[in-house]
């Protein structure tokens, strides 16, 4: 389960194969690279101004990556023309290329006093604060950037994650449904959003934000299907929870961890052969250990001391070392029950077996 959907936020820039010097924009990527392998992506443009010589030369070797020597030709730019916005501009960039980053934030800010009504430099300030920890500051130049008209998924996201991390959640919400009307199907941002909801227990909320999630991309992954069926057991809708890891597992059927938990809520709704065919089914693909202990502990609990024996048996096959007390429970069982020379042929068979 997702504790955030952006744990980790860095800002680097793409070089682009962009004709440079026959564009009046050059349009860069700045990747936002996320904790459960999610990649975030939004533009930024070096503009580039009428007959500025420097301004070209500094935009052709920003493109080669020789920032430093771009840097020079910008800051030429800017004495050749005081109110070169752009140059201000692209020279942030240089900057954040470097890691640079308060004099980057310099530059954009130096950039919004030359043109207070474009927006790009607000945006890149919001991602400068949000990257150096300052969210109050990246809430600030975010929202500056979306009332001059910058919008999309990338600066939603943005100011959802910046008010979660200053415990804004109801303004965090907001953001994350703002960001879902760009990408409608984006199933990280439902998760984001259940968990808003969840952690506010409101688990009737959480579970319909999930529903509709999965109604929108049936497919989208197990982890959905058991997240959900989690919020539905946090109702006591037991079935449901059931129904729903099945689907999950039907996705990924590797995922043991799950299986036990489905082969326990079999148990507690007094259905112990699905349990023991919830474990049996993980056992044939090579599932864990715990599944053989698991299997053989319903049995245990039957009565059904050979079924038990046998599941201990796989257990230690898998060198599961609990599987030897196990073992010996069995044997106990049957000379409890007056079967003196099985429970003996199990101890016999139980000390010829190397330990591991």
């Amino acid at each position: 389960m997702i504790t955030s959907l952006v744990n980790k936020m860095k800002v680097t820039f793409d070089s682009l194969n962009s004709r440079i010097l026959n564009l009046n924009t050059l349009s860069l990527k700045s990747v936002i690279i996320l904790s459960i392998t999610i990649l975030c992506f939004f533009d930024i443009t070096l503009a580039q101004p009428s007959s500025v010589s420097n301004f070209e030369i500094g935009s052709k070797l920003y493109q080669e990556g020789k920032y430093k020597q771009a840097i020079v030709e910008y800051r030429q730019a800017i004495k050749n023309d005081d109110r070169s916005v752009f140059s201000r501009f692209n020279l942030g960039h240089c900057f954040v290329q470097l890691e640079n980053y308060p004099l980057a934030i310099v530059n954009y800010k130096r950039a919004i006093e030359l043109q207070p009504s474009w927006s790009p430099p607000y945006a890149m300030l919001g991602d400068l604060y949000f990257v150096t920890g300052n969210y109050p500051e990246a809430l600030t130049f975010y929202a500056h950037a979306s009332e001059l008209g910058e919008e999309g998924r990338h600066i939603s996201l943005a100011r959802a994650e910046s008010a979660l991390k200053i415990g804004a959640h109801t303004e965090a919400l907001k953001h994350f449904e703002a960001a879902l009307k760009f990408d409608p199907e984006d199933v990280q941002i439902y998760f984001a959003i259940t968990e808003i909801y969840e952690n506010s227990k409101q688990y009737l909320e959480a579970r319909e934000t999930l529903e509709t999630a999965l109604k929108l991309a049936p497919a989208s992954g197990a982890e959905l299907y058991f997240y959900l069926a989690s919020l539905y057991q946090k109702q006591s809708m037991l079935k449901m929870a059931i129904s729903t890891i099945e689907s999950g597992l039907a996705l990924s059927p590797k995922r043991h961890d799950m299986r036990r938990y489905l082969s326990q809520m079999y148990v507690e709704i007094q259905k112990p052969w699905m349990s023991v065919f919830v474990l049996e089914e993980g056992l044939d693909r090579n599932g864990p250990s715990s599944l053989a202990m698991d299997l053989a502990e319903i049995y245990m609990n039957q009565k059904r001391f050979e079924e038990a024996l046998s599941a201990y048996k796989r257990a230690w096959k898998l060198k599961d070392w609990r599987a030897r007390r196990g073992i010996r429970n069995v044997a106990a069982s049957f000379q409890n029950i007056g079967n003196q020379e099985k429970s003996k042929i199990i101890i016999a068979w139980l000390e010829q077996q190397k330990r591991f």
